[in-house]
């Protein structure tokens, strides 16, 4: 039965080929009409609910870096009160300066800048990196002016070998004294209950809370009442190329 009604079917389709094509042509183009007007009214749409829900969420992406910008100028604003609040006047400006020579070409973690008394530099002046966001109010502190000549200056580095520094362990705001070792490192003795870990920060101890550096490693033992903390600078000062003097 299959047989006759496949040989039945192809006999017939030969002798019937131009008027199957001539009934079913009108048809075909019908159908392929209305698919790929149903096809391009899909694409239309899919394509405008992408774009509808692309635009939501550039708009959402926009309110939330709004929000960030507004919350980073509220701490900024507070901080500023803050200051004025105590007398003091908030300030971003400073004394942008050149690094002219750095570590191992001067000795005992010292800089040389390009600014000296003719910009108003003298001994004693704080030294931080220059800060690339204008939200920060100061970069991290390194070291302050130790001599000045008439265009150049000297900066001795917090890490230099034997500089004492007031500082502040972040973790629980505890007071330390960070001692110089050299090559941008320092460290300090905390007694062994007080928790510090590596990845610490340590902050200025005035009222910016600039940073200095933070834990590298710990050292001491059970038995021990005293622990040794050592700490690495923020700053590369071997490839700082600019710095900022306090004004």
């Amino acid at each position: 039965m299959v047989a006759l009604i496949f040989v039945f079917g192809a006999i017939f389709f030969s002798f019937s080929s131009g008027l199957v094509l001539r009934v079913f042509t009108p048809i075909w183009n019908g159908q392929n009409f209305i698919s790929k007007g149903l096809n391009s009214l899909y694409l239309f749409f899919h394509t405008k609910d992408s774009l509808v829900k692309e635009n939501q969420a550039l708009k959402e992406k926009i309110n939330s870096d709004l929000i960030l910008l507004s919350s980073s100028q509220t701490l900024a604003d507070s901080q500023e009160y803050l200051l004025k609040s105590l007398g003091r006047r908030a300030s971003k400006s400073g004394l942008v300066a050149s690094v002219l020579v750095h570590p191992p070409e001067t000795p005992y973690d010292v800089l040389v800048i390009d600014v000296g008394t003719d910009d108003g530099v003298s001994v004693g002046q704080g030294v931080s990196l220059s800060a690339d966001s204008t939200v920060m109010i100061n970069g991290p502190k390194i070291g302050t002016i130790s001599e000045v000549f008439k265009k150049n200056s000297k900066v001795k580095l917090y890490s230099a070998n034997g500089e004492k520094t007031n500082a502040v362990l972040e973790r629980n705001a505890v007071p330390v004294v960070l001692l110089g070792r050299g090559g941008g490192n320092f460290e300090f003795s905390l007694q062994r209950e007080v928790a510090v870990s590596v990845g610490d920060k340590i902050l200025s101890a005035d009222i910016g809370r600039s940073l200095i550096g933070v834990v590298k490693d710990v050292e001491g033992s059970a038995t021990d009442s005293f622990k040794k903390v050592l700490v690495v600078s923020v700053v590369n000062i071997y490839t700082t190329d600019f710095v900022t003097v306090a004004q």
